[in-house]
């Protein structure tokens, strides 16, 4: 059986190709893995293209950014009030350890589909 989009990008994840990438790059890879999540890419660009033909109506919703610095962006959908999926990672030194939250922003929200058109602070 063949690999589905979603498996493949999933496998280029997970593959020491990705360690070239930037961190911006691995983000929209996840990006697009999550929404090819939610339903398949066929069904994904017939949605894009009536949505741009104004033939659906679609949730529009912005990221609102509650938190943000050099090492962290915590936000939440203005739409349903739910975070979207966050990169959650440690840093060491001088003997402790400190937790680090990024969202990750996408042009959904995977909480209620709304479609974001940007982000407010």
């Amino acid at each position: 059986m063949e690999k589905t989009y979603k498996e493949y990008l999933e496998e280029i994840l997970c593959s020491k190709v990705c360690d070239d990438l930037t961190e911006s790059q691995k983000q929209a890879l996840e990006a697009v893995t999550e929404l090819i999540g939610f339903c398949d890419y066929e069904r994904l660009c017939e949605l894009a293209k009536a949505d741009k033909d104004k033939r659906c109506s679609v949730m529009r919703a912005t990221w609102v950014i509650d938190k943000e610095s050099k090492h962290e962006k915590i936000a939440h959908c203005s739409h349903c009030g739910k975070r979207p999926v966050e990169k959650k990672y440690a840093v060491r030194g001088n003997g402790y350890v400190i937790y680090h939250c990024h969202a990750i922003l996408t042009d959904f929200c995977p909480n209620c589909g709304a479609k974001m058109d940007g982000e407010t602070k």
